[in-house]
């Protein structure tokens, strides 16, 4: 007669399929998944929505300039310039 698969006729302890080597660090890895995962929706959803941004428009000062070109004053709640990226 055969011994049926689920039976240990040696009479020690059935072998794991996936010994601890194998375990401790995939559950490592699932730990640090899942907490890069939740990092990222916990700061995500205060950020604006990408179609708000491409059309964002800035607050400029108004500048009052004399007819030779000279500024002579500035009025606005925010001083803001606007840059070109390549200076």
């Amino acid at each position: 007669m055969k011994p049926s698969k689920g039976i240990n006729l040696s009479g020690g302890k059935p072998k794991k399929p996936f010994g601890p080597l194998f375990s401790l660090p995939l559950v490592l890895l699932l730990g640090a998944a899942a907490l890069v995962s939740a990092t990222f929706f916990y700061f995500s959803k205060d950020l604006p929505d990408l179609r708000d941004l491409t059309g964002y428009q800035p607050i400029l000062v108004n500048e009052f300039y004399s007819s030779d070109g000279e500024l002579l004053a500035q009025q606005g709640l925010e001083k803001r310039v606007i840059v070109d990226l390549e200076k």
